[in-house]
């Protein structure tokens, strides 16, 4: 029916909208083919609005319309009913953390000896084509790195050693029939280093190349559903593909949503901290000199500057924003 719609297009844009509604529909093209066209010639293959490339317009009408609807349905969700959102998103996490924790820590591990050995196969392949130069300094890439991976994590969790330690999340070392004080501290550090250590970089590092090594080699456009090319092939185009970018955009708005939420506490709390002259938890001007208060009013205010700071840094490119404000941090 959509295809029939599109009686009054150009007969290029038919052929387009015709392999792309053929390839939503197989699910058998799933063997990767080598491929000669441009970044903007795949990205036409996929149905879409408007012209690839283009400034003005041009989106994904499936990815983006699924995705806003899921992400203000549960924002209004979350809103409406706060109380029963938060009963059932802690039950969903508790489920996720129950039953899917063992994948997590089993991935991770494999996933490290793949990266160490690509290191020592690889270590000379550069993620774009052999005649390209790097765009930034190795500084100002570990600047861009590190304060994207771990800058509100690192100064939240700054003492997540001792959380550990003293039996936050109920972990299983608090058993004292079965670990001791000094046992207790080695689970504990085991825990972080675990955050903290090699392993928390492995999704950054594995998303990453595979995102540079098939956008800036092999011409795919850079988004999330082409790092499945070599496992799912043409299927890429299809609603396959979409459904890759609707989670990969789901878990994406989330994940920054928490790390956000998390940076207003921390903002507001050592704002209140230093208003008061808190010093060992005793504050020296209870009342405060500018009153302020930790509450949800304040971190709201905190979140929109630093939405528009956030939205001020990408308007004014990687160079002179991302780059800069990464460099400062």
């Amino acid at each position: 029916v959509l295809f029939r719609s599109t009686k009054g297009r150009s007969s290029s844009s038919e052929a387009r909208c015709s392999a792309s509604f053929r390839m939503m529909g197989s699910l058998k093209n799933w063997r990767p083919r080598n491929h000669e066209r441009t970044t903007e010639e795949h990205m036409q293959e996929m149905y879409s609005v408007g012209k690839a490339g283009s400034k003005l317009l041009y989106f994904n009408p499936i990815v983006s319309i699924v995705s806003a609807l899921l992400i203000w349905a549960f924002v209004i969700y979350a809103a409406v009913q706060p109380e029963d959102a938060q009963v059932e998103i802690q039950a969903w996490q508790k489920w996720v953390t129950d039953i899917w924790n063992w994948l997590y820590m089993i991935s991770q591990n494999v996933w490290i000896v793949v990266l160490l050995y690509l290191l020592y196969k690889h270590y000379n392949l550069k993620l774009g084509k052999p005649e390209d130069k790097p765009e930034f300094s190795d500084g100002t890439y570990f600047a861009m790195l590190f304060s994207c991976g771990v800058a509100t994590g690192l100064w939240y969790y700054t003492a997540e050693g001792m959380w550990h330690y003293e039996g936050y999340g109920n972990p299983r070392w608090m058993d004292n029939s079965m670990f001791n004080m000094n046992t207790r501290a080695e689970h504990a550090l085991m825990a972080t280093y675990f955050h903290w250590g090699l392993h928390g970089w492995i999704p950054y590092c594995c998303i990453g190349a595979l995102v540079a090594i098939l956008h800036y080699r092999r011409g795919f456009p850079l988004s999330m559903r082409w790092t499945l090319y070599p496992l799912i092939g043409e299927m890429c185009y299809g609603f396959i593909g979409d459904l890759v970018e609707i989670l990969s955009i789901l878990c994406t708005v989330f994940g920054v949503c928490t790390s956000l939420g998390l940076g207003a506490m921390q903002i507001n709390k050592g704002l209140v901290r230093l208003d008061r002259g808190t010093y060992r938890g005793v504050d020296d001007n209870p009342a405060g000199n500018t009153g302020i208060e930790f509450c949800k009013e304040a971190q709201i205010v905190i979140i929109i500057g630093i939405t528009l700071l956030a939205t001020l840094s990408v308007v004014a490119g990687l160079k002179r924003g991302i780059a800069l404000l990464a460099q400062v941090a």
